[in-house]
């Protein structure tokens, strides 16, 4: 799974109630092999759940980081 951290601050809406206003955003990749299986069975690429996710990590390991890395820069 991915690390987001998140800076804002709390504020109340007379609808909505209390919500987190963000302000700015850092989001981390995995860097486990756990990890990397579980952000590519997150849903975000279709046709990938848990068990292609761990064929595809046991075939690339850690480099295929590099390529989720690129092809986000590129978007």
């Amino acid at each position: 799974m991915w690390v987001l951290f998140l800076d804002g601050f709390w504020k109340g809406d007379v609808k909505y109630g209390k919500q987190f206003s963000v302000e700015k955003y850092e989001e981390t990749l995995p860097v486990t092999f756990y990890g990397i299986e579980k952000y590519l069975d997150f849903g975000l690429i279709r046709g990938v759940g848990l068990k292609f996710a761990k064929r595809i990590v046991e075939k690339t390991g850690k480099d295929m980081l590099d390529g989720i890395k690129d092809a986000e820069l590129k978007m």
